[in-house]
């Protein structure tokens, strides 16, 4: 894509949208910065949302807090010797909290930068608004004087008024807050980046700027990548590794009856046996971003210590099972050449200027081993 769309379609991002790629390489925010580089979409970004971004997430604030509380106690009850240890893992993890919240804001900041993003205000008129959704539990509040919510609140102001523009894609993965939005005349509300450009909002504009060679040489560059994924073998194991460990998810053990209920377990540890992305489900969004359906085979140690104090960890590695995983996987690829003549090699060449990054795991099953 290259000549700019003489109207931008309109584009405003929420929190919880952001929150999906925080570090905003991922395919669907690569496409939509690249877009709106080249003046075919304009983004919208209400005040109140790049705050709440800019700081750090209620869930991961509230685990920091839990850390030190625990520290504290911790340090009470150790030796004296212990207590200086205790003490410097303390500063250590607050320094390092710290650089989260400044990385998070700085990557940010470029990302509105090159974006060319606008930031929305709150108006004067704003707050009277929000209030009498406050005291009256109206949506995006889940109930009166859900204090929580009050953020979400003034993001639906900020929407009110630039949909009295024209038509608007909001980006929004929050539930209420998307209930709430889709009632707004002229706006059309989307879970994350990748849907909206999917969507047929973006049908008229790929067809109209979509450059001679682009799709073939992007389908020439899916081939070889499927040809070569050992090149990016290291980096899509060590992103699959980063995603899973560490969640915790629901799990039922070999045996049990279906009549007993799942147990949340935690991820300890990851081992990847294979993976795979399928270039018949292969997406292009634009701009040299193409998003490919993932599918993964791992090994892992399951701690259920969540729901039981010190039990033995459960090994999921047989010949018979493992953890099945699928997600999406971006391929970005270099503008410039994707516009070429479609030589013989050129999948190949297209692949040395190409970066990858996953999007996101969005299905997790342990089940009977199958290689991919």
């Amino acid at each position: 894509m290259d000549k700019a769309s003489s109207t931008p379609i309109r584009i405003v991002l929420d929190t919880s949208a952001l929150r999906n790629d925080p570090r905003l390489k991922g395919g669907g925010f690569e496409a939509l910065a690249r877009l709106a580089e080249a003046g075919h979409v304009q983004i919208y970004i209400p005040d109140i949302v790049a705050r709440e971004f800019r700081s750090a997430p209620l869930n991961l604030a509230e685990a920091f807090a839990e850390a030190r509380k625990a520290l504290k106690e911790l340090w009470r009850l150790v030796p004296e010797d212990v207590q200086t240890r205790v003490v410097a893992f303390e500063s250590d993890l607050g320094d390092e909290f710290a650089k989260i919240q400044e990385t998070t804001a700085s990557r940010f900041d470029n990302w509105i930068k090159r974006a060319g993003a606008q930031i929305v205000p709150v108006a004067d008129q704003h707050g009277s608004k929000v209030l009498d959704r406050y005291f009256y539990g109206k949506l995006p509040f889940r109930s009166a004087k859900a204090r929580q919510d009050l953020p979400d609140a003034f993001v639906l102001e900020a929407m009110v008024d630039l949909a009295k523009d024209g038509p608007l894609l909001a980006v929004i993965h929050d539930k209420k807050l998307s209930e709430a939005v889709a009632q707004i005349e002229r706006v059309t509300v989307f879970r994350d980046a990748k849907s909206v450009i999917e969507s047929d909002s973006f049908v008229a504009l790929k067809g109209e700027v979509l450059s001679q060679y682009e799709l073939e040489n992007v389908r020439h560059a899916v081939k070889a990548f499927v040809q070569q994924e050992s090149r990016f073998n290291a980096q899509v194991v060590d992103d699959i590794i980063n995603d899973v460990a560490g969640r915790v998810i629901s799990n039922r053990q070999p045996g049990w009856s279906s009549t007993e209920e799942y147990e949340d377990v935690y991820v300890d540890s990851v081992d990847v046996v294979s993976w795979s992305v399928d270039a018949e489900e292969m997406e292009y969004l634009g701009e040299g971003v193409v998003s490919l359906r993932l599918n993964a085979c791992l090994e892992v140690e399951l701690d259920p210590s969540i729901n039981y104090p010190f039990p033995d960890n459960l090994h999921v590695s047989s010949s018979e099972e493992c953890m099945h995983v699928s997600g999406s996987l971006s391929l970005i690829l270099d503008q410039d050449g994707l516009r070429r003549l479609p030589v013989e090699g050129i999948g190949v060449n297209l692949l040395d200027k190409a970066t990858i990054e996953l999007d996101y795991i969005d299905d997790i099953a342990i089940e009977r081993r199958k290689e991919y």
